[in-house]
């Protein structure tokens, strides 16, 4: 065995320091080879980011200032925002954060509509990531004010399926009053998690408004009653006959048509927008809409201090209204 793997740490050139072997014994937190191996992946790390650093920085300095450069810049303070955290430099960290939330921002109406998927996703990181390090600090009216300015700027900020851009919405609330949760703040009109929960319920509630609108014009114009699993089924199977299309290669991406023999993907036209706008309809029609409102109005009507009995009743006599739609006819009683 010795021999063995002499023999392939030469062939791929490999030192110690790139080439470790564990047996089932060392696998556990106070063995040498596996701190050696902890230690050897973070030096590689260190080393990676250093370089793409160091490239990004003199692409950075040489090129024009177009809306997507802008973007670049946005990447480029993402990733060093990570590469600090990494290395446990958590002010400079959230510097970049701030540095990329606030780049997307600026920027945000002059991007094409079909990037923008894109760009929430990444601000949505970034704002998450710099109100998790203000509450974990109990920094509680700073979060809220980047809450507030985050969610007011991306509130337009739709694309051509806008009950993405509510479901979207709808997890910006859910995820700044799990927060409070997490860090247990409860002092404070910016610390009501009821009122978190009972928006994330609002655009959900949106968010199925706009689904069951764009379901209804598909059905008068293209009058058709198949799913639109079925018909990009047909479509698969006849027109584009042994190609894949896979799930998208990165959040808030595209989904991609593949020719397997080829290994590419197929240029996007008309006919393949089709199949794209076929694949998000597809990932849609199999959410449980109105559990998700049912649940989150639930988690408000909790939050509430009981006292407030009139907030209460209101939220009950949404949860009765969300039931009535369900169908749903035995309500539990609610003090």
């Amino acid at each position: 065995m010795d021999e063995r793997i002499i023999s392939l740490k030469r062939h791929f050139q490999l030192d110690s320091k790139t080439f470790l072997l564990l047996n089932n014994s060392e696998i556990n937190s106070q063995s040498a080879p596996l701190k050696r191996l902890n230690k050897s992946i973070r030096e590689q790390a260190c080393y990676y980011y250093s370089v793409l650093t160091r490239k990004v920085k003199i692409i950075d300095t040489n090129i024009n200032r177009g809306i997507y450069d802008v973007l670049l810049t946005a990447r480029y303070a993402f990733k060093t925002a990570q590469f600090n955290e990494f290395q446990g430099h958590k002010m400079q960290a959230s510097k970049c954060y701030r540095q990329c939330c606030q780049t997307l921002m600026e920027c945000l109406y002059n991007i094409d509509e079909e990037y923008m998927d894109q760009v929430k996703i990444l601000a949505d990181y970034a704002n998450f990531k710099l109100c998790n390090n203000m509450l974990k600090n109990n920094l509680l009216k700073e979060a809220y004010i980047q809450f507030k300015s985050f969610i007011s700027v991306f509130m337009k900020a739709g694309n051509m399926y806008p009950w993405r851009h509510y479901a979207w919405l709808s997890d910006q609330y859910l995820i700044f009053a799990q927060l409070l949760e997490k860090y247990n703040i409860t002092e404070g009109f910016e610390a009501d998690k009821s009122y978190y929960y009972e928006n994330a319920a609002r655009f959900q509630s949106k968010r199925l408004e706009s689904w069951l609108s764009h379901l209804q014009k598909k059905n008068i114009t293209a009058n058709n009653s198949k799913t639109p699993s079925d018909i990009l089924k047909d479509i698969l199977d006849n027109k584009y006959k042994g190609m894949l299309l896979s799930s998208p290669v990165y959040v808030g991406g595209f989904p991609q048509l593949l020719d397997p023999v080829l290994d590419q993907s197929i240029p996007k036209d008309s006919e393949i927008e089709k199949l794209y706008e076929l694949y998000t309809e597809d990932m849609e029609i199999k959410v449980e809409h109105g559990k998700q409102v049912t649940s989150l109005l639930k988690l408000a009507h909790d939050a509430i201090d009981p006292s407030h009995r009139r907030r209460r009743a209101q939220i009950r006599n949404l949860l009765a209204e969300q039931y009535m739609i369900e169908g749903i006819t035995i309500i539990n009683n609610q003090n």
